[in-house]
């Protein structure tokens, strides 16, 4: 009997009868292995599916606008209205401010502190009584 060799497919073949090395049902030519990484390749495929998740199933809340008589830290850039001098956060609100703040140019990057006012002059409401003016880097 001739020993068998691999052949150009790979699989372990007899010279003459091109037959396989291994007859059917002894479970060499079909191992479990190749049955096995489909299933594990889908499951390893799952998990990256659901671990992954760039969404957060419960977002946090946002948070609440502040009240009159409340103290706030804000940063944002200042700007100018019709009639008063404005404040844009960094998160979109916009404030009218009590007082002019000369020497700080429009468009220049503050943390303010200050009040929320309970009434506004300015057609831009809420308005914030400014306490301290400080560099926008200076807010947490």
């Amino acid at each position: 009997m001739e020993q068998p060799s691999i052949g150009r497919t790979g699989f372990r073949m007899m010279h003459k009868g091109l037959r396989p090395a291994y007859p059917a049902g002894s479970g060499k030519a079909c191992q479990k292995g190749s049955v096995m990484r489909p299933r594990l390749l889908m499951w390893i495929l799952w998990l990256a599916i659901v671990g992954l998740r760039c969404d957060d199933p419960n977002p946090p809340a946002p948070k609440p606008d502040p009240k009159p008589g409340e103290s706030v830290k804000l940063r944002g850039t200042l700007g100018e209205d019709v009639d008063c001098r404005v404040f844009h956060t960094d998160g979109g609100k916009t404030y009218s401010l009590d007082s002019g703040l000369r020497g700080y140019p429009n468009g220049m990057k503050l943390c303010i502190f200050g009040t929320v006012a309970e009434a506004s002059p300015c057609l831009t409401t809420p308005m914030l009584d400014v306490q301290t003016v400080r560099a926008w880097s200076s807010c947490p």
